[in-house]
């Protein structure tokens, strides 16, 4: 009884302990997101010299996508920009 009252309080899933980021979708929109930036601003950079900075547009988009949830926030810059 006490293992099972344990395991209820320390389940990584359960959404008191550790509210759900971005699921699944959040990911697979910020790859997909990396890797058209990558395509257009590389093309970009490569023709005219000038490379922009897309990571306050990223941030924008992240927070328009997540309101509320900072952190989310940040995983999804993460993995829009650095991939």
């Amino acid at each position: 009884m006490v293992c099972l009252e344990l395991k209820k309080k320390c389940d990584p899933c359960d959404t008191d302990i550790l509210p759900p980021l971005c699921g699944r979708w959040g990911l697979i929109f910020a790859l997909l997101v990396a890797a058209s930036s990558i395509l257009f601003f590389g093309a970009f950079s490569a023709m005219t010299g000038i490379s922009l900075v897309t990571q306050p547009f990223l941030h924008m988009i992240g927070g328009v996508l997540l309101p509320g949830k900072p952190l989310a926030n940040m995983f999804f810059v993460l993995y829009s920009y650095s991939e």
